[in-house]
């Protein structure tokens, strides 16, 4: 899940005695606070229980972010759902013992910067939630070790790729597979684009949905097909290219082309290669590889904008036709138009 994080105590009190976190969806927010912030005023907790309190009856979770030893205990905090504190660091033993205390206090323990599979697997009995960014990397492969029907999908997917394919030609790269079909057909009706009717037909969905919207709708398909456990991986990929998109229609760029950029930006994630390699393999035009793999030019930047937002890094607009503003509004948007997708894989 994702966290909202405000870091001063008087913005996070206004964030939710003005209502304003009512502009998230219930169920699905998980808004975290700097617990240094809120322990700092122990004279508060009372009023800080019933301002949280509101907050998880209409639904949302409340949590505080990097607790320690000295901000977490008996009487220290208001009730949460969920504390977060460093999982991976020198003193592993101590954050095991202070993530023990929460599950005994009811309280959901989440471990946070876990870098590495070895370190999510060494954590995974003391912890109920993990935040990293360790399931992006999945390097180990190599191009010559990809599977027969990887190879197959990756030819597809290059193919779903080509700036100049036409109706036709997804007729044919889409219609002779049955399970992406199926797969393009069930994320055509969605809520991908928004169409008030369901889709019966992959002809109809190709001349109701438009060659920009199929192509997407096939490179999602292909993704799913070689992302093997991790779904995080589809979500995310997912998550940036929405907020390319969206970001590329403020800055004069193709929405379609930024849509794709952001979606293959993980590809090595998918593939266990080098991002170079698997670009590679995946035979992407020059323009998308200069983009996914070292950020250059206008596209490059969006790619760049999406990556250092979801890690929680400020970066500028990256264009002057964009404001901050304009950044956290394509990323919120983008992560509530994902929550529409159905992620089971056909075959």
């Amino acid at each position: 899940f994702g966290f909202l994080t405000a870091l001063a105590y008087k913005c996070h009190t206004l964030f939710l005695r003005t209502g304003e976190y009512k502009l998230l969806p219930p169920g699905q927010t998980y808004l975290a606070f700097a617990s240094t912030s809120v322990s700092t005023f122990d004279a508060e907790i009372e009023s800080l229980n019933a301002i949280f309190h509101n907050a998880r009856r209409d639904g949302y979770r409340i949590g505080l972010d990097g607790v320690t030893e000295n901000t977490f205990g008996p009487g220290k905090l208001p009730k949460v759902d969920f504390v977060t504190m460093v999982g991976g660091h020198d003193n592993a033993d101590g954050s095991q013992a202070l993530a023990e205390a929460a599950r005994q206090a009811g309280v959901l323990a989440c471990a946070r910067l876990v870098r590495s599979a070895g370190q999510f697997t060494r954590l995974q009995g003391h912890f109920d939630l993990f935040q990293g960014f360790f399931y992006q990397r999945k390097i180990g492969e190599s191009a010559a070790g990809i599977s027969t029907g990887r190879i197959a999908t990756l030819q597809l997917l290059s193919e779903c790729a080509n700036p100049d394919a036409t109706l036709e030609m997804f007729e044919a790269i889409i219609g002779r597979d049955p399970a992406l079909t199926f797969r393009v057909m069930q994320l055509a009706n969605s809520g991908f684009v928004g169409l008030s009717r369901k889709l019966s037909s992959l002809r109809e969905a190709l001349i109701t949905v438009g060659v920009s919207n199929i192509r997407n709708l096939a490179l999602i398909a292909s993704l799913n097909r070689l992302e093997d456990s991790q779904q995080e991986l589809l979500v995310n990929s997912l998550v940036r290219a929405k907020m390319c998109e969206r970001l590329a229609r403020s800055s004069g760029l193709v929405p379609s082309t930024a849509f794709t950029a952001g979606l293959l930006s993980m590809l090595d994630a998918f593939l266990g290669l080098t991002l170079r390699e698997a670009t590679e393999v995946a035979s992407l035009s020059e323009e998308l590889c200069s983009a996914i793999v070292s950020y250059e030019g206008p596209l490059g930047r969006l790619v760049a904008t999406a990556i250092a937002y979801e890690q929680a890094e400020y970066v500028n607009p990256p264009t002057t036709a964009l404001t901050s503003n304009d950044v956290s509004n394509a990323y919120l948007a983008a992560l509530s138009w994902v929550q529409d997708f159905s992620f089971t894989n056909p075959g």
